[in-house]
C-alpha cells in the first residue's frame, strides 16, 4: 500500500508538471500548411531570463487588430505604456486552465495608467476556431478579458510565437522586450512588467 501511495503521488507530480509545461500536442499546422507552432513548454531558466530590464531587443512591431467587441487596438496607441499580451489558443488545455489567473491579472491593471494587459488569438490559423466560432465559444463561458483577433496568425509570426501560451512583453517605447513561451503565475508576470522600461 505504501508503494501504491508513492506511485500515486509521483503520478500526480508528473501530471501537474505536464499541465504547467504547456499544451500536449506535438505540432499544429495551418490548413494551408505554411506556418507551424508547437505547443507550449514551461519556461526554462534561459527563457525566464529573456526579459531584459533595459528593453534591449529593439524590435518594434505595430499592429492594428479588432477585439471581440469590434474595437480597434493599435500598438502605437499604447506608446508610453508597458504592454503585456498573452497569446493563447482555445484548444490548449494549459491556456484554458490559466484563464482565471489571466482574468485576475487583467483586472489588477484595469485602472493602471502605465500598463495595458491584452490577450490575442489567431482565428483560422494554428488550429484555432473561426472568429465567429471563437466569439460564440468565448461568450458562452462568460469570460470578460480583452481578446484581440489576429486573423490568420500574422502577428503570431511577427512576434515569433512558437507555443501556446506565449507571453509578449512590450516596453513603453513599443519595443518587444521578450517573447516567452509557457504558463507563468501572475507574480512572475508582474515582476517582469515592473522590470521593463
Amino acid at each position: 500500500i505504501e508503494n501504491m501511495k508513492k506511485i500515486a503521488k509521483m503520478s500526480l507530480v508528473v501530471v501537474m508538471a505536464l499541465l504547467l509545461a504547456g499544451c500536449s500536442a506535438n505540432r499544429v499546422e495551418e490548413k494551408a500548411g505554411a506556418g507551424k507552432i508547437a505547443d507550449g513548454k514551461a519556461g526554462t531558466t534561459e527563457q525566464t531570463q529573456a526579459v531584459k530590464p533595459a528593453n534591449e531587443e529593439r524590435k518594434v512591431i505595430n499592429f492594428k487588430l479588432n477585439d471581440l467587441n469590434g474595437k480597434v487596438h493599435s500598438l502605437s496607441d499604447y506608446r508610453g505604456k508597458k504592454v503585456y499580451i498573452e497569446y493563447w489558443a482555445s484548444w490548449c488545455p494549459v491556456c484554458i486552465s490559466g484563464i482565471g489567473e489571466f482574468e485576475t491579472l487583467a483586472s489588477s491593471y484595469e485602472k493602471s495608467s502605465d500598463v495595458v494587459i491584452l490577450s490575442m488569438v489567431a482565428p483560422g490559423a494554428f488550429g484555432e476556431k473561426s472568429s465567429a466560432d471563437f466569439a460564440r465559444w468565448f461568450g458562452e463561458r462568460g469570460y470578460k478579458f480583452p481578446v484581440l483577433l489576429d486573423e490568420g496568425g500574422v502577428m503570431a509570426r511577427q512576434f515569433g510565437v512558437r507555443a501556446f501560451p506565449t507571453s509578449l512583453y512590450i516596453g513603453s517605447d513599443g519595443a518587444l522586450v521578450a517573447s516567452v513561451p509557457g504558463q507563468y503565475p501572475n507574480a512572475s508576470i508582474k515582476a517582469k512588467i515592473a522590470a521593463m522600461k
